[in-house]
């Protein structure tokens, strides 16, 4: 009897314990799930195939930046990913190497700055109709749909992502936050972005 109940123990408890398990069996399964979930804005899960489950994003974050938020929440919605390959550096280590497809913002911040202008000019040449023509929601509007045309869909870059084995769990070891990842030049992008409208508001005040 008793030796029935030790076989049946040592069937069952490798079952529980690979049950109990949620992580990712291989590199690529890590990649594709941290994309995955990142797609549907749910970090919490895209997090826990990260090494420091810290993706350099949440929720919190995106909805303080405001406007800038809503920006990168578009972007992630609209990530395309392709795994091209996948080396093995040793038996612990594995590199995954991935095509990106991205919204170019560079290139809708280049069609949206003159947008901006024009539809400040016009609502300031607005004269004697006792309107307030705020030209906030046309602007808004034009913008979403600049982020909505698949024309821009076009900046791609193949990132190099380093996973690790723990414990059996492939982990990504992301190294830097998930937009720089995206984006090489991703500051640099956003700091152009305010200057550029800080140039239209100086010529707006003149």
């Amino acid at each position: 009897m008793k030796k029935i109940l030790k076989l049946i123990a040592l069937l069952i408890i490798p079952v529980l314990l690979f049950s109990g398990c949620s992580g990712a069996k291989t590199p690529s399964k890590a990649v594709e799930e941290m994309f995955k979930n990142v797609k549907k804005l749910d970090f919490d899960k895209a997090k826990k195939h990260l090494l420091n489950e810290d993706i350099g994003i949440d929720k919190d974050s995106l909805k303080k930046l405001g406007a800038e938020g809503e920006i990168i929440k578009t972007i992630l919605k609209n990530i395309e990913y392709k795994i091209v390959s996948v080396d093995s550096v040793d038996a612990q280590t594995s590199m995954v190497h991935v095509n990106v497809k991205s919204i170019n913002i560079k290139q809708i911040m280049s069609d949206f700055v003159p947008i901006v202008l024009r539809h400040t000019v016009d609502s300031l040449s607005v004269l004697g109709d006792g309107k307030n023509n705020d030209p906030g929601k046309l602007i808004t509007d034009d913008f979403n749909n600049l982020m909505k045309d698949k024309k821009y869909s076009n900046y791609e870059r193949v990132v190099d992502i380093k996973v690790i084995n723990v414990n059996g769990e492939w982990k990504i070891d992301l190294g830097e936050s998930l937009m720089n990842l995206l984006y090489k030049d991703v500051n640099e992008m956003f700091d152009e972005l305010e200057e550029e409208l800080n140039r239209i508001q100086v010529k707006i005040n003149e």
